[in-house]
């Protein structure tokens, strides 16, 4: 490992990820970054499967995974972006007919044949060809939209190669 991957936030590898400055930000830019939500399981269970991507805090449980993201509102000192899921390969399949409002469908501009999962038009993501490809299954979760303060650490590249837009 690099000295440089070392010394980075959270022991991010910098080949990898880099500060999103604000001139590099635009509403549509996806990236992937770190989110970390508070554990919840409706199922009852006390800890989560991939005790990996959890820590214990004397607030409760808290996970952390890297997530695709989209930038959908720039601000002085922060930009907002929201969340993709797969939900663990389901797509919407699992979800109510009302949750399932709270999501749009994004399909890789690279696959073929795409149907959508929800009831709002779809986002197509414009993605470079080494970019691994988004799942069928990719929702945008609307509702569930993630603070984030420019020079936070976030896997992107230099020039606007992946980006969405609203069809």
């Amino acid at each position: 490992m690099s000295r440089a991957a070392t010394n980075a936030p959270c022991g991010l590898d910098l080949n990898k990820f880099s500060p999103m400055s604000k001139s590099k930000c635009f509403v549509g830019k996806i990236f992937r970054a770190p989110v970390h939500t508070e554990f919840h399981d409706n199922a009852g269970h006390n800890r989560p499967a991939d005790v990996e991507k959890t820590v214990q805090t004397k607030h409760g449980l808290v996970m952390t995974k890297l997530r695709w993201m989209i930038v959908v509102v720039k601000h002085e000192q922060h930009y907002t972006a929201i969340p993709l899921y797969t939900h663990n390969g389901t797509g919407l399949s699992n979800k109510s007919e009302r949750a399932k409002r709270e999501y749009v469908s994004i399909r890789d501009d690279r696959l073929p044949d795409f149907e959508g999962l929800s009831k709002h038009g779809v986002l197509t993501a414009q993605m470079r060809n080494e970019a691994k490809d988004l799942s069928r299954l990719s929702v945008a979760h609307l509702t569930a939209g993630v603070s984030r303060t420019y020079g936070t650490y976030v896997e992107q590249a230099n020039d606007d190669w992946l980006k969405a837009d609203y069809q």
